[in-house]
Protein backbone atom coordinates (compact mmCIF):
# COMPACT_ATOMS: atom_id res chain seq x y z
CA UNK A 1 0.00 0.00 0.00
CA UNK A 2 1.25 3.69 -0.41
CA UNK A 3 1.91 5.51 2.18
CA UNK A 4 -0.47 8.14 2.27
CA UNK A 5 -3.30 5.66 1.90
CA UNK A 6 -4.18 5.32 5.47
CA UNK A 7 -4.04 8.80 5.86
CA UNK A 8 -6.53 9.01 2.72
CA UNK A 9 -8.58 6.47 4.76
CA UNK A 10 -8.81 8.61 7.55
CA UNK A 11 -9.69 11.34 5.66
CA UNK A 12 -12.83 9.72 4.12
CA UNK A 13 -14.32 9.07 7.42
CA UNK A 14 -14.27 12.79 8.51
CA UNK A 15 -15.33 14.43 5.15
CA UNK A 16 -18.27 14.43 3.13
CA UNK A 17 -16.90 15.25 -0.62
CA UNK A 18 -14.69 13.99 -2.37
CA UNK A 19 -10.80 12.56 -1.33
CA UNK A 20 -8.23 13.18 -4.03
CA UNK A 21 -4.91 11.49 -3.14
CA UNK A 22 -1.86 12.59 -4.74
CA UNK A 23 1.71 12.43 -4.06
CA UNK A 24 3.90 10.29 -6.54
CA UNK A 25 1.88 7.68 -6.76
CA UNK A 26 2.85 6.93 -10.19
CA UNK A 27 1.77 3.41 -10.49
CA UNK A 28 -1.58 2.83 -12.30
CA UNK A 29 -1.82 -0.61 -9.98
CA UNK A 30 -1.42 0.96 -6.95
CA UNK A 31 -3.70 3.71 -7.96
CA UNK A 32 -6.36 1.47 -8.58
CA UNK A 33 -5.76 -0.72 -5.22
CA UNK A 34 -5.83 3.32 -3.49
CA UNK A 35 -9.21 3.48 -4.47
CA UNK A 36 -10.77 0.16 -4.28
CA UNK A 37 -9.54 0.21 -0.45
CA UNK A 38 -11.30 2.96 0.35
CA UNK A 39 -8.63 5.40 0.78
CA UNK A 40 -9.24 7.90 -2.14
CA UNK A 41 -12.50 8.35 -4.52
CA UNK A 42 -9.63 9.90 -6.83
CA UNK A 43 -5.77 9.49 -7.39
CA UNK A 44 -3.35 12.30 -9.20
CA UNK A 45 -0.60 10.25 -10.78
CA UNK A 46 1.08 13.77 -11.57
CA UNK A 47 2.82 16.04 -9.79
CA UNK A 48 4.72 19.31 -10.74
CA UNK A 49 7.78 19.92 -9.33
CA UNK A 50 7.20 22.24 -6.67
CA UNK A 51 9.37 25.21 -4.94
CA UNK A 52 8.82 27.59 -2.28
CA UNK A 53 10.60 30.70 -2.78
CA UNK A 54 11.36 32.61 0.48
CA UNK A 55 12.85 36.52 1.53
CA UNK A 56 14.23 35.71 4.85
CA UNK A 57 17.18 33.14 5.56
CA UNK A 58 14.52 29.60 6.36
CA UNK A 59 11.60 28.91 6.30
CA UNK A 60 8.77 28.65 8.52
CA UNK A 61 10.82 30.91 11.06
CA UNK A 62 7.68 31.68 13.64
CA UNK A 63 6.84 28.22 14.05
CA UNK A 64 7.31 26.15 16.85
CA UNK A 65 10.39 23.73 16.41
CA UNK A 66 8.56 20.49 16.61
CA UNK A 67 5.96 21.46 14.35
CA UNK A 68 8.58 23.43 11.96
CA UNK A 69 10.69 20.14 12.37
CA UNK A 70 7.54 17.66 11.27
CA UNK A 71 6.57 20.19 8.76
CA UNK A 72 10.21 20.36 6.91
CA UNK A 73 10.33 16.54 6.55
CA UNK A 74 6.98 16.25 5.15
CA UNK A 75 8.01 18.89 2.36
CA UNK A 76 11.76 17.27 2.19
CA UNK A 77 9.89 14.06 1.55
CA UNK A 78 7.41 15.33 -1.05
CA UNK A 79 10.19 17.02 -3.16
CA UNK A 80 9.40 20.04 -2.26
CA UNK A 81 12.89 22.33 -3.28
CA UNK A 82 12.94 25.46 -0.72
CA UNK A 83 15.08 28.78 -2.04
CA UNK A 84 15.74 31.15 1.17
CA UNK A 85 16.38 34.67 0.28
CA UNK A 86 14.80 34.69 -2.82
CA UNK A 87 13.29 37.95 -3.89
CA UNK A 88 10.72 37.50 -6.62
CA UNK A 89 11.45 40.19 -9.50
CA UNK A 90 8.72 39.18 -11.57
CA UNK A 91 6.55 36.39 -13.49
CA UNK A 92 7.60 35.96 -17.21
CA UNK A 93 5.73 34.45 -20.56
CA UNK A 94 7.29 33.25 -22.88
CA UNK A 95 10.33 31.56 -21.61
CA UNK A 96 11.74 28.80 -23.33
CA UNK A 97 11.10 25.55 -22.40
CA UNK A 98 13.63 22.96 -20.24
CA UNK A 99 12.11 19.64 -21.00
CA UNK A 100 14.05 18.19 -18.40
CA UNK A 101 12.12 19.87 -15.65
CA UNK A 102 8.40 18.53 -15.49
CA UNK A 103 6.84 21.79 -14.17
CA UNK A 104 7.14 23.61 -17.20
CA UNK A 105 3.92 24.53 -18.82
CA UNK A 106 2.86 25.88 -21.84
CA UNK A 107 0.73 25.88 -24.86
CA UNK A 108 2.85 23.21 -26.99
CA UNK A 109 4.09 21.32 -24.03
CA UNK A 110 6.97 20.52 -22.37
CA UNK A 111 8.37 17.66 -24.87
CA UNK A 112 7.98 20.46 -27.82
CA UNK A 113 11.39 22.03 -29.58
CA UNK A 114 10.83 25.10 -28.98
CA UNK A 115 8.10 24.96 -26.38
CA UNK A 116 7.53 28.55 -24.38
CA UNK A 117 6.11 28.73 -20.90
CA UNK A 118 5.91 30.54 -17.38
CA UNK A 119 8.59 31.80 -15.56
CA UNK A 120 9.48 33.24 -11.39
CA UNK A 121 12.23 35.28 -11.76
CA UNK A 122 14.33 35.39 -8.31
CA UNK A 123 17.19 37.39 -7.27
CA UNK A 124 19.24 35.77 -4.12
CA UNK A 125 20.90 36.83 -1.40
CA UNK A 126 23.98 37.96 -3.66
CA UNK A 127 21.37 39.73 -6.52
CA UNK A 128 21.93 37.18 -9.23
CA UNK A 129 18.84 36.19 -11.41
CA UNK A 130 17.48 32.90 -11.39
CA UNK A 131 14.12 31.45 -13.52
CA UNK A 132 12.13 28.93 -12.08
CA UNK A 133 10.11 27.04 -14.34
CA UNK A 134 6.10 27.73 -12.94
CA UNK A 135 2.82 26.05 -14.26
CA UNK A 136 1.14 27.33 -10.84
CA UNK A 137 2.15 30.62 -8.82
CA UNK A 138 0.73 30.73 -5.45
CA UNK A 139 1.87 34.18 -3.74
CA UNK A 140 1.89 34.97 -0.02
CA UNK A 141 2.98 38.38 0.73
CA UNK A 142 3.92 39.42 3.89
CA UNK A 143 1.76 41.07 6.22
CA UNK A 144 2.13 44.49 9.33
CA UNK A 145 0.93 45.93 12.13
CA UNK A 146 -2.96 46.50 11.94
CA UNK A 147 -4.28 48.86 14.36
CA UNK A 148 -7.55 51.11 12.68
CA UNK A 149 -8.41 51.17 17.03
CA UNK A 150 -6.34 52.13 19.33
CA UNK A 151 -7.35 56.04 18.52
CA UNK A 152 -10.56 55.57 19.01
CA UNK A 153 -10.03 53.20 22.54
CA UNK A 154 -7.84 55.85 23.66
CA UNK A 155 -10.64 58.81 23.02
CA UNK A 156 -12.93 56.44 25.56
CA UNK A 157 -10.82 54.57 27.57
CA UNK A 158 -8.18 55.36 30.35
CA UNK A 159 -6.04 52.31 30.54
CA UNK A 160 -5.79 51.10 26.90
CA UNK A 161 -3.25 48.21 26.37
CA UNK A 162 -2.14 47.45 22.64
CA UNK A 163 -0.97 43.95 21.57
CA UNK A 164 -0.02 41.25 19.43
CA UNK A 165 -0.20 42.36 15.62
CA UNK A 166 -1.91 45.32 16.30
CA UNK A 167 1.75 46.83 17.30
CA UNK A 168 3.81 44.44 15.45
CA UNK A 169 3.02 41.76 12.44
CA UNK A 170 3.75 38.08 14.61
CA UNK A 171 2.43 35.00 15.69
CA UNK A 172 -0.81 34.31 17.66
CA UNK A 173 1.52 32.18 20.09
CA UNK A 174 3.19 35.74 21.12
CA UNK A 175 -0.26 37.73 20.49
CA UNK A 176 -1.79 35.56 23.51
CA UNK A 177 0.54 35.66 25.63
CA UNK A 178 0.92 39.86 25.11
CA UNK A 179 -3.13 39.70 25.56
CA UNK A 180 -2.53 37.47 28.64
CA UNK A 181 -0.30 39.69 30.28
CA UNK A 182 -2.24 42.90 29.58
CA UNK A 183 -4.97 41.44 31.37
CA UNK A 184 -3.03 40.65 34.15
CA UNK A 185 -2.01 44.22 34.21
CA UNK A 186 -5.74 45.47 34.42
Amino acid sequence: MHRFGPVGALIKRVVSIPVLLSNRVNDPEMADTLVKMGAADFVAQYRDDVSVLEMRGDLCLDMMPITKQVLMGMLATSGVKPHVNATVRRIETDVEVDSSVSSWSGEAGGDAAGATGYGVVYADAEGGEHTLPAATVISAFGYKAYNPLEEIARRHCDDVRVVGCAVKAGNALVASREGYEAGLAI
